[in-house]
């Protein structure tokens, strides 16, 4: 998949438990949104093949990535609460997820060279998924909030049961 696809399916994905108490709700979708591009931006690779020896792209990494941010939780507890550090952590696995369904990634390189998942989204589907997911993401973080405000807003209404 493309960087906008890893950027912003886990925005997609995770929507529902972004939310601002405390900090933005932009600042909040931009962490989540740079774990989703963190794989590939720890092992940059240009073709298929780079994924498969990057070590960004395991299950190690992945429970590394999870440690670290357990630990930054408990270093920076109110900015860094444990709903969003589940929120990091599964948009690190998304990205996991979906280079799994568009070529496979191997799991557990070095020990094991097996690619796990397959082919399974056309290089065409690819480009598909991130102007639908930029549409999405536009719709539900601009115009929805926007559309939202000027809604007219109505009076509680009292009990009338006769």
């Amino acid at each position: 998949m493309t960087i906008v696809t890893h950027a912003l399916l886990p925005l997609a994905v995770c929507r529902p438990w972004l939310r601002s108490n405390g900090s933005p709700l932009f600042k909040e979708a931009a962490i989540v949104a740079f774990c989703g591009v963190l794989p590939d931006l720890l092992s940059p690779h240009i073709y298929l093949d780079g994924r498969y020896g990057s070590w960004s792209h395991t299950l190690w990494a992945w429970f590394g990535f999870t440690a670290l941010v357990l630990v930054v939780g408990l270093v920076w507890k109110t900015r860094f609460g444990m709903r969003l550090q589940i929120l990091c952590i599964a948009a690190y696995a998304l990205h996991l997820a979906a280079d799994m369904i568009s070529g496979g990634i191997t799991l557990f390189h070095p020990f094991s060279p097996r690619i796990h998942g397959g082919h399974f989204i056309s290089y065409l589907m690819w480009y598909v998924s991130d102007v639908l997911l930029f549409l999405y993401a536009w719709l539900d973080f601009h115009v929805l909030p926007r559309l939202r405000k000027r809604a007219p807003r109505f009076p509680a209404m009292e009990d009338q049961t006769p």
